[in-house]
């Protein structure tokens, strides 16, 4: 049973106020999910599609994925995991809804509004599966996914779809995947940092290679008009700049005040207690134990500072080294701090 509630969203730079309906859940919270029969340390875990090792159950779907029609109208925000999805999910949400507020705290949760492309789980009847129900959409449609370049599916370079790509420093990705693991409750992870660490230099990550998943969207770079690319580092230092770079690319005209509406909700305080965009809903079914870590964590350039010892510093730094001298990567910089 759902109960319906009045809200009300004020604060903003310019001032702008307005009132919605959303639904919310009139269940108590607690796990209603299993674990999945192939965890982060089943030798299953993982399949290699197209040069991304795509995890269970997500690889399981794959072909469906593969057929998914994207349409010209469409927006793909393409993401390695823990690189700034949910922030530009938000933002391309913002921008696509005028800067309305309201979209961003009224009806489904963030992740259903702009579904995760590939999403899948053992216990879902294939209908619930975001592709499918994508599928079922007009043109204009917003999504995600964590696929490589090579791994998308084939509509959308033939159909021109537009991609907004986010990449991340590798060391902050590595942290936040790691607080990431240890709160999903069907992945099963009992692993520590090293054993993520571990993973990213010996090139098994889900959704890996980490640098293989970033150059093959560099590659496209100059050849392709119709990826938008950014960085968590850049949109941390200059959000109003990225944004009003990306609301053209997007064909969307908003206007400064516009902006600044966009840049408060989608200010990390804002995000982090809001609850259609920090997954508080899956929490509440058991996906996650928020008691380990909030999904929407700390925010910032520079977090991984106070988690590595000297020794995982170098050991991230010489892997990292290693694939900037790749030259589709020798122009790639990140920002550490």
């Amino acid at each position: 049973m759902a109960e319906k509630i009045q809200t009300v969203y004020s604060g903003a730079p310019n001032g702008v106020t307005t009132t919605g309906e959303k639904e919310v859940s009139a269940a108590k919270p607690g796990p209603t999910v299993q674990m999945w029969p192939v965890g982060y340390h089943h030798p299953d875990w993982t399949k290699d599609i197209n040069g991304t090792k795509v995890p269970y159950p997500f690889w399981t779907v794959m072909d469906e994925v593969a057929d998914f029609q994207a349409a010209k109208e469409d927006i793909a925000i393409c993401t390695f995991p823990k690189c700034g999805t949910t922030w530009m999910n938000a933002i391309v949400e913002m921008i696509t809804k005028n800067a309305d507020p309201a979209c961003l705290h009224d009806g489904k949760s963030l992740e259903w509004k702009n579904p995760y492309l590939e999403l899948s789980d053992p216990t879902w009847p294939p209908e619930r599966r975001p592709n499918r129900l994508l599928a079922t959409l007009p043109p204009g449609r917003v999504f995600f996914t964590h696929l490589g370049y090579d791994a998308l599916p084939k509509s959308i370079a033939k159909n021109n779809t537009k991609i907004v790509y986010v990449v991340r420093n590798p060391k902050d990705t590595i942290v936040s995947m790691y607080h990431f693991f240890r709160s999903h409750y069907p992945m099963q992870y009992h692993g520590d940092l090293q054993e993520i660490i571990n993973s990213f230099t010996e090139d098994r990550v889900m959704y890996g290679p980490f640098y293989d998943h970033t150059a093959s969207y560099v590659r496209q770079k100059g050849k392709n008009p119709n990826i938008f690319f950014t960085s968590f580092e850049e949109l941390s230092e200059n959000f109003v700049d990225v944004v009003t770079r990306l609301a053209a690319f997007l064909e969307r005209d908003l206007t400064p005040e516009q902006i600044q509406v966009i840049f408060y909700e989608c200010a990390f305080d804002q995000m982090k207690n809001n609850e259609t965009v920090n997954k508080a809903a899956v929490g509440a079914r058991g996906y996650f134990d928020f008691s380990k870590s909030p999904f929407i964590r700390a925010g910032k350039v520079g977090n991984w500072k106070s988690h590595f010892t000297p020794e995982q510093n170098l050991q991230i730094d010489a892997w990292t080294d290693k694939n900037l001298q790749r030259p589709e990567l020798q122009g790639l910089k990140f920002r550490y701090e």
